[in-house]
């Protein structure tokens, strides 16, 4: 599949990012910047513009560019629970107690794989 790059809207012509959650910095001559993981298994990464630093995530920033939100719903879910996928196609828009039936279901998929999941991020 085509990896695909959008501006990210608010940093037009600095960040550009694609549809896998990859980032282009024009500081760095279109160089992909390195993403950290936070303690609970996201993706962020630091952009800077005059001197105003700021954290993103990589699924959020995905969603922001390439999934249209018409609900106006505030978070954004993993469809698959990997929280290192944010494929556009592998995120959703959602309110926090649709975001929490989701995590349900999937426990209740595979339970024993899943718990061990989250014991690494939650325990």
């Amino acid at each position: 599949m085509k990896e695909i790059w959008k501006d990210i809207s608010w940093y037009k012509w600095l960040y550009t990012i694609s549809n896998y959650g990859n980032i282009k910095s024009y500081h760095n001559k279109w160089l992909i910047l390195k993403w950290s993981i936070t303690p609970k298994g996201y993706k962020r990464v630091t952009l800077n513009m005059e001197c105003n630093i700021s954290s993103f995530y990589a699924h959020r920033l995905v969603a922001l560019a390439f999934i249209d939100n018409p609900e106006n719903k505030p978070q954004v879910n993993h469809i698959d629970w990997n929280k290192l996928n944010n494929y556009y196609k592998n995120l959703e828009w959602s309110t926090d107690s649709e975001n929490k039936l989701h995590k349900t279901r999937v426990l209740l998929i595979n339970p024993i794989q899943n718990i061990k999941k989250m014991r690494k991020y939650y325990i």
